[in-house]
């Protein structure tokens, strides 16, 4: 039988089996082929020819299956992409608004910096005139104003589609050693729009630096008797040898609403009435060796006796102990949740806030360390000790980094990186840490035990490329944290461990 009879006498009893009205409905393995018929006895010479045309024809019939199948097969897995697009494209069509404008809100909100959400909305505007159309109409995307992303105008739009009192401004000096006059006005065209918009602000973020010193009394004065009726949370840092009575620029202000203040080596003076509102505070000052007594601890301590409602604390600030010495005895009675920072050795070992002040209500206690090694770790932990431990005590946590006035070129990583940069034809770089004989406190606990880097361009490697490591480790995955209780550390048993996860980010 020539192969092409062969290939037609199969199509045709494809076709006939497939056509076959007495087969109804298939079922799956039950077609009824005409060469699966056979009733004959081998030794018959014209029964074994019928088996070999019965075979004959199930081999050409197997063979064109197995060739329409492949076909098939390219023809689903090309089609299949499309097909998905397009099927995603309808479904996405078919969404109310509504739903659309959840889903992008949830995008936006997952970049957590300005300059990526301005990114973001930029991106999206640009998919669909739909999606821009539903963009523009919400103000949830024009609601982050950011001087340090934005130009005067550009901040104006933003704050001409918001109108609920959503929106979270941040001001931050120029951004050049030497701004030109038109930088200035910009700023201060910043600190404007703050005033005419400040019924609807619910965030903001204010530094001040010596660049700004020029528009100083402008900005005072613009910024004088303001109101702020939504403001929840309150930012404010100077850095630099910024004059200290940029710090009454806000006295004045009417925040009814004011729940979390951040403040960092910018001491404010608020009303009795703003200040009994506060919940939340973080307290950063007098801790870079460069900037130290920018902020007075009389200062400091004045202002952390007048937070009279405030439940969680956070402190990083160095006190000089003449001073401090007045503190005795002194109670903060609100305070739940207390955070102590000591960036470094020599602020561990000097009296800390616990040294002066009582905290009687105190249920959760954080010590945050920054250290060279951990080779002082039992003097320091003996050194930080509660005059008189509250008896309300329950949780405790304790962290420990490097120390914080080392920057990036200080890093073990970058360290590494300049150390490598003398070999030319590097390939690949694995950095490792043992488990049993290591700085880290938790190193047995760690992920992993060694990170590897390959295949580097011409460059190589350097301080600025390694430096990056940590970053990019850190963020890749969500802060985890292991659950385990004291019967079953006791016992040595980690069947029961139960891991927390949540956004690095939100740990910081």
């Amino acid at each position: 039988m020539r192969p092409d009879s062969s290939k037609g006498i199969a199509i045709e009893t494809i076709v006939s089996t497939l056509k076959d009205p007495s087969d109804g409905v298939h079922e799956k393995g039950a077609f009824s082929w005409s060469f699966g018929k056979f009733a004959g006895h081998l030794a018959d010479d014209v029964d074994y020819e019928e088996l070999r045309a019965n075979f004959r024809a199930a081999q050409s019939v197997e063979d064109l299956l197995r060739e329409m199948l492949a076909s098939a097969s390219a023809a689903v897995k090309s089609l299949k992409p499309r097909f998905d697009d397009m099927a995603n494209r309808r479904k996405f069509e078919a969404l109310p608004d509504e739903i659309l404008l959840i889903v992008l809100e949830m995008v936006y909100w997952n970049f957590s910096s300005d300059s990526d959400s301005f990114v973001t909305v930029t991106d999206l505007a640009l998919v669909s005139r739909r999606f821009r159309n539903i963009i523009v109409g919400s103000p949830t995307f024009w609601s982050k104003i950011s001087s340090d992303d934005l130009s005067l105008d550009g901040a104006k739009l933003y704050a001409s589609r918001v109108t609920p009192p959503i929106i979270s401004l941040s001001v931050y000096s120029a951004d050049t050693e030497e701004p030109e006059e038109s930088e200035r006005d910009r700023i201060l065209g910043m600190y404007r729009l703050m005033s005419s918009i400040s019924s609807r602000i619910n965030s903001l973020t204010i530094n001040m630096d010596k660049f700004g010193l020029p528009i100083i009394d402008r900005i005072m004065e613009t910024c004088s008797n303001l109101s702020f009726p939504f403001l929840v949370e309150l930012s404010l840092s100077r850095t630099g040898t910024v004059s200290r009575r940029v710090q009454n620029f806000c006295s004045n202000w009417d925040m009814p609403s004011l729940d979390k203040l951040h403040v960092n080596d910018f001491i404010p003076q608020f009303s009795r009435d703003t200040l009994s509102k506060i919940r939340t505070c973080d307290i950063k000052a007098n801790t870079v060796a460069k900037y130290r007594g920018l902020s007075l601890t009389e200062d400091i301590v004045a202002f952390l006796l007048s937070l009279t409602a405030v439940q969680d604390l956070c402190i990083a600030a160095q006190f000089s102990y003449t001073v401090a010495q007045l503190l005795r005895g002194r109670r903060m009675e609100s305070v739940k949740s207390l955070t102590l920072v000591l960036q470094n050795k020599n602020s561990a070992v000097d009296d800390s806030i616990l040294d002066f002040i009582e905290f009687p209500s105190v249920t959760s206690f954080s010590l945050d360390l920054g250290l060279t090694d951990l080779e002082r770790l039992d003097d320091i932990l003996e050194h930080i000790r509660f005059r008189n431990p509250p008896a309300s005590l329950t949780d405790v946590t304790l962290t420990v980094g490097v120390e914080y006035e080392k920057y990036d070129g200080r890093m073990p990583t970058f360290m590494v990186g300049e150390w490598c940069k003398a070999f030319k034809h590097l390939n690949s770089l694995t950095l490792e840490t043992k488990r049993h004989n290591t700085h880290g406190l938790l190193s047995f606990a760690s992920a992993v035990d060694a990170v590897k880097v390959v295949d580097f361009d011409e460059d190589g490697v350097d301080g600025d490329l390694l430096a990056e490591l940590p970053f990019v480790w850190g963020y890749s995955r969500p802060h985890r944290t292991a659950v385990m209780t004291a019967e079953d550390l006791g016992k040595n048993r980690g069947d029961n461990l139960r891991f927390i996860e949540r956004n690095f980010c939100d740990n910081e």
